[in-house]
């Protein structure tokens, strides 16, 4: 997916409004570039909305922190965080490690 649909109010919604309390508008960033990477994966051919190896495995914790400019121990209390606040899958999370974003695929539907 090339983009997608961002609301100008998004920080508004509760669940985003929590995370800035709670992370800083760093924490909402890093949030979105998660949103972003999931985003650039997506296509007519993968539609798993997850940032996913080509062979469908997790991306590596340690890729994630460098991306997100963060060590990998913040980056799960980051993810955990994310998943108690339903902004990504939490079974993708707790079972996985999988950053599974199933809402980007309405914001993929309404741009197509």
């Amino acid at each position: 997916m090339k983009y997608f649909r961002h609301y100008c109010n998004a920080h508004e919604n509760p669940n985003l409004g929590v995370l800035i309390d709670d992370w800083g508008v760093e924490g909402y960033g890093r949030y979105w570039i998660l949103v972003e990477l999931v985003g650039e994966q997506v296509s007519k051919s993968n539609l798993s909305y997850a940032y996913q190896t080509s062979n469908g495995n997790p991306v590596l914790l340690g890729i994630i922190a460098r991306l997100l400019r963060m060590h990998a121990q913040r980056l799960c209390k980051f993810c955990d965080y994310l998943a108690t606040h339903r902004l990504i899958d939490k079974k993708a999370w707790e079972e996985k490690k999988l950053i599974y974003i199933p809402k980007l695929q309405e914001l993929n539907k309404r741009v197509e």
